[in-house]
């Protein structure tokens, strides 16, 4: 499957017991985990205030870094490489050294689409 990586901010809020969630959507596997609970934030749609969906603790906590903190979004990139490089060497089956170069072609290839 293609990666994509927005090319926008998201912006975000704490969920805290007082937002009507009948105007949140939820994914089921959240619901089934027991969203929705503190740590959990809710997305909204910048071009539509009214779309509005819950993102867990854990998909915020793996995917998202405050706007203009350098130093977590460098450290978020990097565990976005490694997490490529990971997928192309078991996609192709070749072993890749963990390089800055390796990291940055490896990213190149899958963002490409030569990996799907």
């Amino acid at each position: 499957m293609p990666l994509y990586q927005k090319a926008q901010t998201q912006e975000l809020t704490p969920w805290d017991g007082t937002v009507d969630m009948l105007t949140v959507s939820i994914a089921p596997g959240d619901i089934a985990n027991g969203s929705p609970t503190l740590g959990d934030m809710i997305a909204v749609n910048a071009d539509d205030p009214n779309d509005r969906w819950l993102v867990s603790q854990a998909l915020f906590e793996a995917n998202y870094v405050p706007v203009g903190d350098s130093a977590l979004l460098q450290e978020q990139r990097l565990r976005w490489r490694m997490e490529l490089i990971a997928r192309v060497t078991a996609h192709t089956g070749e072993s890749l050294a963990f390089t800055a170069n390796d990291l940055i072609t490896a990213e190149k290839r899958l963002i490409g689409g030569i990996y799907e």
